[in-house]
């Protein structure tokens, strides 16, 4: 089986929720995989249910191959 890249990261590990509206990839994670800030597209739409009672708003949205 081959490990899958994204950006210029060679996965091991992947975890892949079908049912799922919401997907996060920690900003440290994506420091890691040299994947530059610069290329998230702004997204200022908050979500709920991550931290109880809170709102979370992301940092941006990027489509990953």
């Amino acid at each position: 089986m081959v490990s899958p890249i994204v950006g210029t990261t060679c996965l091991t590990k992947v975890l892949i929720n079908k049912g799922s509206d919401l997907n996060i990839l920690y900003a440290s994670t994506l420091d890691r995989m040299g994947i530059p800030r610069s290329s998230l597209r702004p997204s200022k739409v908050p979500f709920y249910g991550i931290i109880l009672g809170k709102e979370a708003v992301p940092l941006g949205c990027i489509q990953l191959s």
